[in-house]
Formats: C-alpha cells, structure tokens, sequence
C-alpha cells in the first residue's frame, strides 16, 4: 500500500515503513551484538518483539491502522530483537566468544 511506505527524493520507497524499522534494527542490533557483547536473555527479545506482533496482529484482526512512525519503531525493536537473538545464536554455534 502506498500510504504505508515512505517516499525518498519524490520517490516512492519499494518498502513499507516496517520493513524500513526491521532493516534499520537489524543494522544497529548487530553493531551492538558485535560491539557491545550484550548479555542474552530471553525475557528481553520477548519484550522487544511484542510491540511489532501486537500491532501486526491487530492491524489484521481489526480496522486499526498504525501509523508509519509506530511502524518503523516496533519495526526496529523488532529487528534489534533478532539481530539480538541471531548473535546468541552465533556464540552458540560458533563458540566465538
């Protein structure tokens, strides 16, 4: 949908405004991961990701239509959760640590 992507130099972005919040998290959870060693624990990718689930599911079970600032915030928790998720799951697999 039109409405719900951003626009760029007059053009319209290939993306919606969540997909902008999921990349734009994911870059910065991975710096972080990569730079900050953050501790994994479960209660909080749970909790970052739950803004992202409870807008989506609403938005498809109800009239309720987010805007795109809400969609690019839950977006990017969203991404930081798993970009927090995927390093735990490198340290694992990988031992690099």
């Amino acid at each position: 949908m039109a409405e719900r992507s951003f626009e760029l130099n007059g053009n319209q972005m290939a993306f919606c405004a969540r997909d902008l919040g999921l990349f734009l998290g994911l870059a910065v959870g991975m710096a972080a991961v990569l730079f900050l060693e953050p501790r994994f624990m479960w209660p909080v990718v749970i909790i970052m990701a739950a803004p992202l689930v409870i807008d989506g599911t609403v938005q498809l079970l109800t009239d309720y239509e987010s805007s795109n600032f809400v969609r690019v915030i839950t977006g990017a928790l969203g991404g930081s959760a798993v970009a927090l998720f995927l390093g735990h799951v490198a340290d694992v697999v990988l031992k690099v640590r």
